[in-house]
């Protein structure tokens, strides 16, 4: 029986995704041989660069150069416009100058990315075409970026519709999927989805707080934790600042659509690194991001757990092929 084609998934999280690299490096230690590869935003701009055959080395040095100068000078508009605060052609200049000009359908890996279709609202996966214009589309922070037409459609970030497309993976051919998650805490469904699927290996984050430093909203599943915090109110939390308000409202929609599409779609083995204290806006802290991402993967993957999911998944597709047969053979 052939081997099972093993899908990784990158998903969203601005600056904190750099931390994908650091899972790519356990991946390598490991030997885990990756079929499809499927991102988001950030996911999908270093899982677009690792698809197209660079090497991690040369990914991991492209961000751990950046400093605020820098970042300042990809960000800066070269023309007016009204789509967005930056029309995001520098940026676009900075991933073709670090992964040259590709097409999607013609990677060594097989590779998707994930955008939304601005004006309905539909969930766009780019299979084909221009590497770099679909990272740019799937990065496209909606009002911060001008949108990028493609097809006929104006496209924004995939995270608006998709944060974590395992379902994607799977359409793609994925029999095994690896999928992480750098956004904010999301105990509240990995705790459900662990006594549901003996396939996911994950160590959740502790602490179910608001985080002073990040203006955190962590979940907890634990029904009293929930009941004494509705219980008593602290001062602080009954002077929000309109940011703060707006900043939790905001994780609560992320966490909540999040939860949806890996409840429809679970991956067999969820990562996520420990990346709550740190802004969306640290791509200055590339070096910290990347030790994170480590040490989240060695917590996660090993050769032993892939070779108990690869077990179970022949084991599932001899059933698959046997049982029909079987009852073919009664019917006649």
């Amino acid at each position: 029986m052939a081997r099972p084609k093993i899908g990784l998934v990158l998903g969203s999280g601005a600056a904190r995704g750099i931390s994908h690299i650091g899972i790519l490096r356990i991946i390598e230690k490991l030997h885990i041989p990756i079929d499809i590869i499927v991102g988001t935003s950030m996911g999908a701009i270093i899982g677009g660069a690792y698809a197209a055959g660079n090497s991690l080395k040369k990914i991991e040095d492209s961000f751990c150069d950046i400093n605020w100068l820098k970042i300042l000078k990809m960000i800066a508009p070269s023309r007016l416009q009204w789509e967005g605060l930056f029309d995001g052609d520098n940026i676009k200049d900075f991933i073709k100058a670090r992964i040259g000009e590709h097409r999607i359908e013609k990677l060594n890996t097989k590779f998707a990315c994930v955008a939304t279709d601005i004006w309905k609202g539909d969930e766009i996966v780019l299979e084909k075409g221009s590497l770099i214009d679909a990272l740019r589309a799937s990065m496209s922070i909606p009002l911060f970026f001008s949108p990028v037409k493609i097809g006929g459609r104006y496209l924004v970030d995939g995270g608006v519709v998709n944060p974590v497309p395992v379902d994607v993976a799977r359409k793609l051919g994925a029999d095994i999927v690896i999928a992480v998650v750098v956004t904010r805490n999301i105990n509240q469904f990995t705790t459900q989805m662990s006594k549901e699927s003996i396939n996911t290996h994950y160590t959740p984050v502790p602490g179910s707080k608001f985080d002073n430093m990040s203006n955190d909203l962590a979940f907890n599943t634990d029904l009293t934790d929930i009941k004494s915090k509705l219980d008593v109110k602290s001062e602080k939390e009954d002077s929000l600042s309109i940011t703060q308000h707006m900043n939790r409202v905001s994780i609560i929609m992320g966490n909540t659509l999040l939860n949806m599409r890996l409840a429809a779609a679970p991956p067999d083995i969820l990562i996520r690194p420990n990346t709550d204290k740190y802004k969306l806006t640290d791509f200055t802290k590339a070096e910290e991001f990347i030790e994170l991402g480590e040490e989240a993967a060695r917590l996660s993957l090993s050769n032993e757990i892939m070779a108990r999911l690869i077990k179970e998944y022949k084991r599932k597709s001899f059933y698959k092929k046997i049982i029909p047969k079987f009852l073919n053979r009664c019917q006649n």
